[in-house]
């Protein structure tokens, strides 16, 4: 039997109409002041439009402009209609983001949000019902897909044309090969075959007296603390910030701040296997024994590893636009309490450009604006060069080669091509078999070179960059090699770097797309044409 009285239910229920009534009097004083906000916006944009006598605005969409700032539109869909992907576009004067920033303008800022985004940034609440619901967590470990017990018979018969057997509650064994069919299909449901979770303190130690944090008297930057701040909350990042802005500096500060064993997948050369094993070398020793370096290739190494430590403190995927590759997406299931992916073209012409940032984590960096406005790196001028025939190019060239262009690569992609031309202008030739490529490329003031330089060469004196041949419409080449000059050390009236793409009218229209990633991240495209 209840033992309140009637005077104490009524009592309480007095209690609770007033504090009705009071949240009810906040709720409006919220809603007056909401309006008074668009009213001062309003009338701004009203001032500012009468003062410059800009004729084209027209104040009686005014009132729709504030009520809605943005445009929401569908950007990618599967083959059964669902949309996997949107673009928002918000004006830079309104305070509002959504999703990852995917590239800006002058006056907007454009967002990208797919179906799996919601893990990693929050999505306003006037937009929440535009995008859908992730609902089950799942993860991919040692061939085992995990699942909540409850969930066990639903993930299996959604995913049993990738699984083998049950190996107990919420333990699915995947079949022989599947990995990257079960990864890709759990990306396009808008799972992950992760979960992330914040930094646990615990898993922390004070920075080595010669760590990242004193290392040459360089401070973090402000964007590096950003990152670092964004890994602590997720644990799980991608960085894609440009190139030469201390990207792997940053994944060496968390190895030095994190207790345990880390690995570091150091893209997929073995020149970048070496500069990374230098990179660590700031740490002190008994740190730096903690931290085990391969390549993507490195299968063998890597199973050994997972075999010996079962479980690594953190993974650093460096290059990590070759993550989502059917033979590499397995190594984004091995056991790690935290991940960090690092580069600087996040794009795949495989169309799998989002699971770069599903399979690494949070996404920051993606415009490049704020770097170039703050004088970090300067954008090196782009100059397409349009020919009608495939050897009017080394005319060119030829042209290119007589004025004092200060050092330069010259990049083919056919070896045929790249010989010929080194044989010409008796410069070296680097390719896949040349031994001390680094060695070879700062000892020369001119030098040809294949795609094996498409990644990890840091060149702080390089000054042009001229693309004689090259992989079709592929805009992470495109990106990498204008990046090889964003290394380029600043010095104060200096003639900015030139990057020079010949082409011929047929490859202008068959792989346009591989400039479009120039306009994409800010720089100034000329456009020449004939000798």
């Amino acid at each position: 039997m209840d033992q309140v009285s009637d005077v104490e239910l009524f009592r309480q229920l007095d209690d609770v109409t007033k504090e009705i009534a009071a949240s009810q009097d906040k709720l409006t004083s919220l809603q007056r002041r909401l309006e008074q906000r668009k009213d001062l916006l309003r009338q701004a944009i009203s001032d500012r439009a009468e003062a410059v006598r800009w004729s084209r605005f027209d104040p009686r969409f005014l009132d729709a402009f504030v009520e809605e700032p943005y445009v929401i539109e569908p950007y990618r869909m599967d083959k059964k209609g669902k949309v996997l992907e949107w673009r928002v576009y918000v004006p830079k004067m309104v305070q509002f983001q959504v999703g990852r920033l995917e590239r800006a303008t002058h006056s907007f800022n454009v967002y990208a949000v797919n179906q799996y985004m919601r893990w990693f940034a929050e999505i306003p609440e006037e937009l929440e019902s535009r995008f859908p619901q992730v609902e089950v967590e799942l993860k991919v470990s040692d061939g085992i897909l995990l699942s909540p017990q409850e969930r066990t018979e639903e993930t299996w018969e959604k995913y049993k044309r990738f699984l083998l057997k049950k190996e107990g509650p919420g333990a699915l064994r995947i079949r022989k090969g599947s990995e990257w069919g079960l990864i890709s299909q759990i990306l396009e449901d808008g799972a992950l075959p992760f979960v992330p979770s914040t930094v646990d303190p615990a898993d922390l130690r004070p920075r080595s007296f010669g760590g990242f944090a004193l290392h040459k008297e360089w401070p973090l930057r402000d964007y590096q603390k950003e990152a670092i701040d964004r890994f602590m909350e997720y644990g799980a990042v991608g960085i894609y910030y440009p190139f030469g802005t201390g990207k792997s500096l940053i994944a060496v500060d968390l190895c030095d701040q994190m207790r345990g064993h880390k690995l570091v997948i150091a893209g997929a050369s073995k020149a970048l296997k070496e500069q990374w094993v230098e990179r660590l070398e700031v740490m002190p020793a008994e740190r730096r024994a903690e931290c085990h370096v391969v390549v993507f290739q490195s299968r063998r190494e890597i199973d050994e590893l997972v075999k010996m430590y079962k479980e690594f403190a953190i993974i650093v995927f460096d290059e990590c636009h070759h993550l989502p590759a059917e033979s590499f997406i397995r190594l984004s299931t091995i056991p790690t309490k935290y991940r960090l992916g690092l580069t600087g073209s996040p794009y795949r012409e495989d169309g799998h450009i989002n699971y770069i940032m599903a399979l690494t984590g949070y996404p920051v960096g993606m415009a490049w604006s704020r770097f170039v406005t703050e004088g970090i790196i300067s954008l090196a001028q782009v100059q397409v060069h349009v020919v009608n025939k495939p050897r009017e190019k080394l005319t060119i060239l030829d042209e290119l080669l007589k004025r004092d262009l200060g050092k330069t690569l010259i990049f083919s992609d056919s070896l045929d091509l790249g010989d010929e031309i080194s044989r010409k202008y008796g410069i070296p030739f680097i390719h896949g078999e040349t031994k001390n490529r680094l060695e070879l490329i700062n000892k020369n003031e001119r030098a040809v070179i294949s795609r094996v330089g498409d990644e990890g060469i840091s060149i702080p004196t390089l000054d042009t960059v001229i693309e004689v041949d090259f992989l079709g419409g592929s805009r992470y080449q495109s990106l990498q090699r204008v990046g090889r000059l964003s290394h380029r050390v600043l010095q104060v009236d200096q003639e900015p770097a030139v990057h020079h793409v010949l082409m011929t009218g047929e490859e202008v229209e068959k792989y346009g797309k591989r400039i479009l990633s120039f306009y994409d991240k800010g720089f100034k495209v000329d456009w020449l044409y004939g000798f």
